[in-house]
């Protein structure tokens, strides 16, 4: 019925060795890297290479829940480029551009990025550039939103003249 984290520990600059187990009898383990599945199968622990920067990894079984409706984090995602060999995934944060992760460009054609935990209702921006062999930047993919895990429900005003006709008014709140 669910997943405990029995042993974790970081095994080189980028590689984490993590042991799970279960309550479920021969489960089938489901990994996620950033949001992202990047493995199934039986086997209560693995080798992950998560990158440099911050990252999320959840493990799930066969009965785990499924994940709130309205998540606190974004994916972003962006294609490839010419001569790319890393991305730096940075936030804007206090007037400056901060770094949150290091993304190694091995002949994929896209990635993907999912962000630290948002807060409700609070403006982001991020970016993902690309970074050459020799570190020359080239022109980032920008990203700007606003979180909203749970929006507000609507305003609902009922009018009744006493006609038949009726009038249902919807405004935001």
């Amino acid at each position: 019925m669910s997943v405990t984290y029995e042993s974790y520990q970081q095994i080189g600059p980028t590689t984490w060795y993590v042991a799970v187990s279960s309550t479920e009898s021969d489960p089938t383990y489901r990994w996620y890297l950033d949001g992202v599945l990047i493995l199934t199968g039986p086997q209560s622990w693995r080798y992950i290479d998560v990158g440099e920067g911050s990252f999320q990894l959840e493990v799930r079984d066969d009965a785990s829940a499924a994940a709130e409706a309205y998540p606190a984090y974004a994916i972003l995602s962006w294609q490839t480029v010419t001569d790319a060999d890393n991305w730096r995934v940075e936030q804007y944060v206090e007037d400056a551009w901060t770094l949150k992760r290091t993304i190694a460009d091995n002949g994929q054609s896209a990635f993907r990025y999912q962000t630290d935990e948002l807060t409700d209702g609070t403006a982001y921006q991020f970016r993902a550039v690309p970074v050459n062999a020799e570190g020359i930047q080239g022109t980032a993919r920008e990203w700007s939103f606003t979180c909203v895990r749970r929006p507000a429900a609507p305003s609902v005003g009922y009018t009744y003249t006493g006609a038949v006709s009726k009038t249902v008014t919807i405004a935001a709140a």
